[in-house]
């Protein structure tokens, strides 16, 4: 008699044809063999908790779930959010949102019990989707939302993942990651909320902030790196710390500051703030003079005609 699965089981079937189809067009793994774990919940698209925890209890019977009290799964009861995957709820929204749909508590709840086989009542849907941080707003358009979605940055942040879980796996792996940063302060530090009900009563007034420092440190678990931290009066007027820092104020910290306090070969991770990098040689465009030009080109023993 043949042996009928069920539509789950299927499912996990398909994935694991879909992943390994995947390394097959790679022509190499798509996670590192040493990670066993990491490569099943790849594989099969689930938890890395899950995979714990069925490899530490082993198989459960059937029969073990009907005798709980629910045996459905939801969002309020019985497992928690994160053991239901919450990337699959974030990723169909995303999902949604590539192809133009309107997402609405209604669309959401259709696809997913259609495209994801999650049954979730829309209470329990709707419960979620605050814990996952959604809100209902009025639809605007950012232009810096727009820019963090498009392939390529996603594409680099993935590649960044990658790296450092390399890292983390290689046979001989830099020391804990020195994460660096800026920030401000306000030399006088006043409030910007309280608790108030409107009166006279609970009306301050204003007073002048004082001045602003701009702070430039660097840390790992270990702590903040020892005589790494930078401390300067803001010269900007602009209200952007941003503007305060320049690409020769970063560098002249991270050569004679940073480098020198760190221990070991560190990995050192930074954003891609504007001052995190700098054109050693400009090129030349349209804003530029013709002297300007005229040097760039000589000083590159490039002939041109001459200019009446």
């Amino acid at each position: 008699m043949t042996n009928r699965y069920t539509e789950g089981e299927q499912s996990l079937i398909l994935k694991l044809i879909q992943y390994f189809q995947g390394e097959k067009e790679a022509g190499k793994t798509l996670t590192p063999v040493s990670a066993v774990y990491d490569r099943v919940c790849a594989a099969l698209g689930v938890s890395l908790w899950t995979v714990k925890r069925i490899s530490t209890r082993g198989v459960k019977k059937d029969d073990d779930y009907k005798s709980q009290k629910s045996v459905a799964i939801s969002l309020s009861h019985g497992p928690s959010l994160h053991e239901i995957h919450e990337h699959v709820i974030r990723t169909r929204i995303y999902a949604m949102y590539a192809t133009g749909e309107n997402v609405t508590l209604r669309s959401l709840h259709s696809n997913l019990q259609r495209l994801d086989g999650v049954e979730i009542s829309a209470t329990s849907l709707s419960r979620s989707l605050r814990k996952l941080k959604f809100t209902w707003r009025r639809c605007t358009v950012s232009n810096r939302l727009f820019l963090m979605e498009q392939l390529y940055v996603a594409q680099r942040r993935l590649q960044f993942l990658r790296d450092f879980k390399h890292n983390e796996t290689s046979l001989f792996p830099l020391r804990s990651p020195v994460v660096l940063d800026e920030t401000w302060i306000y030399s006088k530090g006043s409030f910007r909320r309280s608790w108030q009900d409107g009166t006279l009563k609970t009306v301050r007034k204003k007073s002048g902030e004082g001045v602003r420092y701009i702070i430039l440190d660097a840390g790992s678990e270990d702590g903040f790196v020892p005589n790494a931290s930078l401390i300067f009066k803001s010269g900007s007027k602009s209200g952007d710390y941003h503007d305060s820092m320049n690409c020769l104020n970063f560098e002249m910290w991270f050569e004679q500051q940073l480098i020198p306090n760190l221990d070991e070969p560190s990995l050192i991770i930074m954003d891609n703030a504007s001052y995190h990098s700098g054109l050693v040689e400009k090129s030349p465009n349209q804003c530029w003079t013709k002297m300007s030009l005229i040097k760039w080109l000589t000083s590159r023993d490039i002939t041109f005609a001459p200019l009446s």
